[in-house]
């Protein structure tokens, strides 16, 4: 029996905790909030409730921590949770720092500590499939990707003035599906942005439009925005030399109605919650699997990396409006260059 301790109850802990009771083998045994919601804790039958995550961390029974707090704890719960041997599930971002995510990833390494980040649209069956695809060589040399991701509604400021921007916060997903559908890395990036639709001009923007140069010279393209009108936007299209394949939304059903008026639908399903509930499931059972099984993760601090790198160089591109080398940002932080 592996026993998980989940650090931080919001929406999303409580998302892992629900996909981890239905994973054969796992005791979801503890969760620690400063704001815990007793009564769901209760409800789902965990063995220990706690306001404070040290409890968790010093718990020598718990095997693998879910850590699922505020960004700006992350990378200090990895390295505590690494140097008690525990395995580690993270949220993504590690850290808003590219240096802290170095100094966390010496740390896994030093610890061999089994360590998965939260690219939970990896475990979309959809995009699994055309990550396949392209592997393949099913449709050839890859000559361009592009990645729509718009949400359905903006968040507050104050989510915003601490999420390290679109580029980390939202973005980093979009970066993460181009690295793995593509299994290529970045070379290079231009982003452009601009708040255009929230009141917090002054802080981010809220619309971008990325584009990207991939290793064999092909494109890869990301369309963001904080907000539409009709729900949660996500598509993917990957066209190569040999065929297209694309993956459009996801519906509550699939049902046309079509009279004088026209054909209509529904709107695609309205967040990440809805759309990727099987994907967060997925991603869980991968990750009890690689400790149950002892290999490596599929998805793992160099995933982070990568993508932060991305986000970093996208940033500074829009910064200063000019294509910027993922390299140029490894030369920095002195990262070997690829």
């Amino acid at each position: 029996m592996i026993n998980v301790g989940i650090l931080g109850a919001g929406r999303i802990g409580k998302v892992h905790a629900l996909s981890l009771k239905k994973i054969a083998g796992v005791n979801v045994k503890s969760v620690a909030d400063p704001y815990l919601d007793e009564e769901w804790a209760i409800s789902q039958g965990i063995e220990n409730r706690y306001k404070d995550v040290e409890e968790i961390l010093n718990d020598e029974s718990i095997d693998a921590v879910y850590i699922c707090t505020p960004t700006d704890s992350h990378a200090d719960l990895i390295i505590k949770a690494s140097k008690k041997g525990k395995a580690i599930f993270c949220e993504k971002p590690v850290d808003l720092d590219i240096e802290r995510i170095l100094k966390v990833q010496e740390i896994l390494s030093v610890n061999k500590t089994v360590f998965q980040i939260g690219f939970n649209r990896r475990f979309d069956k959809n995009f699994k499939k055309i990550s396949e695809l392209v592997k393949s060589d099913a449709l050839g040399d890859l000559l361009s990707l592009k990645v729509v991701s718009r949400d359905p509604s903006a968040p507050p400021r104050s989510y915003v003035e601490s999420s390290g921007g679109l580029f980390l916060d939202m973005t980093i997903h979009d970066f993460d599906m181009v690295r793995f559908l593509s299994h290529q890395n970045i070379t290079e990036i231009n982003a452009k942005g601009a708040s255009l639709i929230t009141d917090y001009s002054d802080i981010d923007i809220d619309t971008a439009m990325i584009t990207m140069t991939l290793e064999n010279g092909g494109f890869a393209m990301i369309e963001n925005c904080r907000a539409t009108t009709y729900g949660y936007d996500q598509r993917v299209e990957a066209f190569g030399t040999k065929g297209n394949a694309n993956c459009n939304n996801i519906f509550d059903n699939s049902v046309e109605v079509t009279n004088e008026e026209g054909t209509s639908s529904d709107k695609p399903m309205y967040f990440f919650l809805e759309r990727y509930e099987d994907a967060y499931y997925q991603e869980s059972v991968a990750f009890i699997a690689c400790i149950q099984d002892k290999k490596a993760v599929s998805v793992g601090i160099e995933d982070a990396l990568e993508s932060a790198l991305m986000a970093f160089a996208a940033k500074r591109s829009l910064d200063e409006n000019r294509n910027v080398r993922i390299n140029e940002i490894r030369e920095e932080f002195n990262i070997k260059v690829k």
